[in-house]
């Protein structure tokens, strides 16, 4: 594969030619794939595209040829990538060259601040843990481990309501206001305010209009407006929480691949895992108050078109789980208790330009410091990830690319760097 380089005042483009002979590798990779997808035998080119046409194999070859490109280009020209890059396809040769070219942002240039002996003060204190917290997490456990039955009798705080809801406004129904057989935990606060306490005291098989009023940070289309909901309760359903004893604590731990069997086995490990959980916490909070000191000594001047870019990846993706739960993104976002979608967005945009920021200077500080990551540690990861998921290391070189791996370690061996050389003060 050959590329060249176009570098244009914001952006570097890549210009990729894919001679035929070396694409037929591609077609003959993305068939032996297609294949096992299709469960069909193996098959020759021509007899996949006489059963499924060429469209598929194509645009599979094309993909996978160009993530090889992609990457080859990147590597070899040192690129820093900190946008979502753009793709243009020009031809896809049947006997001739395949070619494509690929977009992405140019990086800021920006000097390089303090990052070593970096001072941070901790909210959190040295980890300990508390008896109250353990049966804390015991009580967490009994509910986790209890179970949903149906209840007879008036709706109550606490319970599990089983619904289907229609809302509208001026009687007209909304996009996004309505769900059948939805459960909803009464007292939860996960309605729009004034929904569920109006639910309080209904039967089985009642219908109830719902009135309520959107509030002001609301999507554009219905905030501050009054609604009605319609409302059917199937079912009311309550938990059984199960007694806890050595049985139960067994049971938890055989859940968890441990040997646990006695309440006194189930307290120890729980010591343990809250241990730890503070313990991480405590990195976290390390890890986040080094990263905004970090950004506070560098300013990196990131341009508009960068950021917007992360921002749209970030909420296509809120997008895609609204639809899963079959609502539109305003009543997900306002449901997540994350205020409008203007809310949202700029939440977003604050975090694109801290996470794009703190990338480009690690960066800088790998290659300042020359921190490399060597071919063994890479292997010794793929191992420790082959055992912890009871996969083999070719499965889970293929769920983490190399290139992925790699750089996730680059940026862990930067941010120990800057970690051993702080000075950090515990609350």
């Amino acid at each position: 594969m050959k590329y060249t380089v176009n570098e244009q005042e914001n952006a570097i483009r890549f210009d990729f030619t894919v001679p035929y002979d070396e694409f037929s590798i591609y077609l003959g990779t993305a068939l032996e794939g297609l294949c096992k997808e299709k469960n069909e035998e193996n098959m020759s080119v021509n007899d996949f595209i006489v059963k499924y046409g060429k469209d598929e194999l194509n645009f599979k070859a094309l993909n996978i040829a160009m993530g090889d490109g992609f990457k080859l280009a990147i590597d070899e020209t040192k690129t820093v990538v900190i946008s979502q890059p753009t793709v243009n396809v020009g031809e896809v040769g049947v006997m001739s060259d395949t070619t494509f070219s690929i977009t992405v942002d140019k990086a800021p240039t920006f000097e390089l601040g303090k990052y070593k002996g970096l001072e941070i003060k901790l909210d959190s204190k040295t980890p300990s843990v508390t008896v109250d917290e353990i049966e804390a997490r015991k009580n967490q456990i009994v509910n986790q481990m209890s179970t949903l039955v149906s209840v007879e009798g008036a709706l109550k705080n606490g319970q599990t309501s089983v619904i289907d809801f229609v809302g509208s406004v001026d009687g007209v129904e909304f996009e996004g206001g309505k769900a059948e057989n939805y459960e909803l935990i009464i007292g939860s606060g996960m309605f729009i305010p004034g929904f569920e306490e109006q639910m309080v005291g209904m039967e089985k098989g009642e219908i109830r209009i719902v009135k309520v009023k959107f509030p002001d940070e609301y999507t554009p289309e219905l905030a501050g407006k009054d609604a009605d909901f319609k409302v059917t309760l199937h079912d009311i359903k309550e938990r059984k929480v199960p007694e806890l004893n050595d049985e139960l604590a067994k049971k938890y731990g055989e859940g968890k691949g441990l040997s646990l069997n006695t309440v006194e086995d189930l307290n120890k490990q729980l010591r343990e895992e809250i241990y730890r959980e503070k313990e991480r916490r405590v990195v976290e909070e390390i890890t986040d108050k080094l990263a905004n000191a970090l950004c506070e000594n560098t300013k990196v001047a990131l341009s508009d078109k960068i950021v917007e870019d992360e921002v749209n990846y970030q909420l296509e993706a809120y997008e895609n789980q609204a639809k899963q739960f079959g609502m539109e993104l305003e009543m997900m976002v306002s449901m997540m208790g994350a205020g409008s979608l203007d809310g949202l967005k700029e939440k977003l945009r604050n975090e694109a330009k801290k996470q794009l920021s703190l990338q480009l200077i690690l960066d800088k500080i790998i290659k300042t410091e020359n921190i490399t990551v060597s071919d063994e540690e890479l292997e010794f990861y793929y191992d420790a990830m082959a055992k912890d998921r009871g996969i083999t290391v070719d499965e889970a070189k293929k769920q983490i690319p190399k290139f992925h791996l790699e750089g996730n370690l680059l940026s862990s061996k930067v941010m120990q760097l800057v970690r051993d050389s702080a000075n950090i003060i515990y609350a």
